[in-house]
């Protein structure tokens, strides 16, 4: 005696619904589905940027010579980078030295001037004086 009697009305109410869950599920995926191909593609030319930046800083690891920097002579002078053969996007400069870190395997170059662009090659120079170059004190007396 205790039933609930359901009309036609009472099974379209629950198709509505189910209907309008199914279309919600859809698009939810569709959406992630499209937000990972562009994570995706995103990624990938992430790491071909990286790939191109390591290249340049290789040419130039190669194109350099270390024992012009810890020869006996003290007229050491930097040798300039050939943007030509580089890159464009590198301001002209100088490297100065070489870092090492054997442990981690990597060698880089290490560039006379600080900018953007040849912070995402190498390492660069902050602050202070070349190799070989006598300091300029701001607090001269003379």
């Amino acid at each position: 005696m205790n039933q609930i009697i359901c009309n036609s009305t009472c099974n379209l109410d629950t198709s509505i619904k189910n209907f309008k869950k199914r279309n919600l599920f859809k698009l939810l995926f569709i959406i992630l589905v499209i937000l990972s191909i562009f994570l995706l593609i995103y990624y990938v030319f992430f790491r071909y940027d990286l790939y191109q930046h390591e290249k340049v800083s290789q040419k130039i690891l190669d194109n350099y010579s270390i024992t012009t920097l810890y020869s006996d002579v003290n007229d050491y002078t930097a040798s300039k980078l050939n943007n030509k053969q580089l890159s464009s996007n590198i301001t002209s400069s100088s490297v100065i030295g070489i870092i090492e870190i054997k442990k981690l395997n990597l060698t880089y170059p290490i560039i006379s001037e600080m900018t953007k662009e040849n912070l995402k090659v190498s390492p660069c120079k902050f602050y202070g004086s070349n190799p070989n170059e006598i300091r300029k004190s701001l607090y001269c007396c003379s």
